[in-house]
């Protein structure tokens, strides 16, 4: 959870709900509106459809001991 929202990560890149269909979840990149990286997961959480170029790089990520994950 970011922000006490879901995110996705993945490769060290993270992503937020922007939209749902009935059967795909679109993600798109927490970073930057600019940024067409996204997913689409279906409902079985399968990638079904991935963009993962970002004009950007990674924020650091550290998992913690509790298991949670910060940005750094």
């Amino acid at each position: 959870m970011w922000n006490g929202k879901n995110v996705v990560l993945l490769d060290g890149y993270t992503y937020y709900k922007k939209n749902k269909s009935r059967n795909l979840i679109k993600w798109a990149c927490c970073m930057s509106k600019y940024c067409k990286a996204h997913l689409k997961i279906d409902n079985n959480m399968i990638i079904r459809e991935r963009n993962t170029e970002h004009p950007h790089d990674k924020k650091g990520i550290l998992k913690v001991s509790s298991g949670r994950y910060i940005r750094l």
